[in-house]
């Protein structure tokens, strides 16, 4: 078994910004949170093309592979092998504590969760 680690941030400066606010700065025709960039940050349409390489060695590697990042990160891949709109990349859940495991199945994934027993600060 190989293990890869992908170490791949998304990362935004928002010590000064309220999400809330941006939507008075669009009419809501305009905004999207997928094309919506964050301030010293990257959108998920910047985050998924930065992805297209990786998601490309992913694909023609036959080993299993890990892939640990953000949770934006995480979504944008998921919805890549699961076949989701880009559109409902913001959207989707990405469980903590939890690894996605994806197998590869013709135009889809099956997708199987195994949730960790990791204690959590209120229960030491």
């Amino acid at each position: 078994m190989l293990l890869v680690l992908f170490f791949i941030s998304f990362s935004a400066d928002l010590s000064t910004f309220l999400f809330s606010q941006s939507r008075f700065s669009y009419p809501s025709t305009e905004f999207s949170c997928v094309s919506f960039r964050y301030p010293r940050g990257e959108s998920y349409e910047d985050l998924i093309q930065r992805l297209e390489m990786i998601i490309l060695e992913l694909e023609r590697r036959r080993e299993n592979i890990l892939v640990v990042g953000h949770q934006a990160v995480c979504r944008a891949l998921y919805a890549y092998f699961m076949d989701e709109p880009i559109s409902q990349v913001p959207h989707i859940e990405m469980p903590l504590h939890t690894v996605l495991e994806l197998s590869p199945k013709a135009y889809r994934c099956d997708l199987k969760k195994h949730v960790l027993n990791v204690p959590t600060w209120s229960q030491k």
